[in-house]
């Protein structure tokens, strides 16, 4: 959902993906996590919350790298940036 007026979706510009978690990956058990968040008016997520996980280990995993995640920032008609929030679902697979 882009705040009102929003004419423009915020784009990813670094989003480093989060570490599988050892104990998974040896219990070769795949996982899901839905984040939801905000990106803010500088690009970075605010209001950071895990809405699923399909276990804490992978919660934790996602949670570790959101803060270092970067958005080009939504943008209004006029070109102003403004907030919006985000909802991305992540998968954990083995290779």
């Amino acid at each position: 959902m882009a705040s009102d007026g929003a004419v423009t979706q915020a784009v990813a510009l670094k989003k480093r993906p989060p570490a599988y978690p050892a104990e998974l990956a040896r219990q070769e058990i795949p996982g899901r996590v839905v984040l939801v968040f905000v990106v803010g008016q500088s690009g970075r997520p605010e209001n950071v919350r895990i809405e699923y996980a399909s276990h804490p280990l992978f919660a934790k995993a996602v949670l570790a790298v959101v803060p270092e995640w970067r958005f080009e920032p939504a943008r209004d008609a006029g070109g102003h940036a403004v907030r919006t929030q985000m909802r991305v679902p992540l998968t954990f697979l083995l290779d």
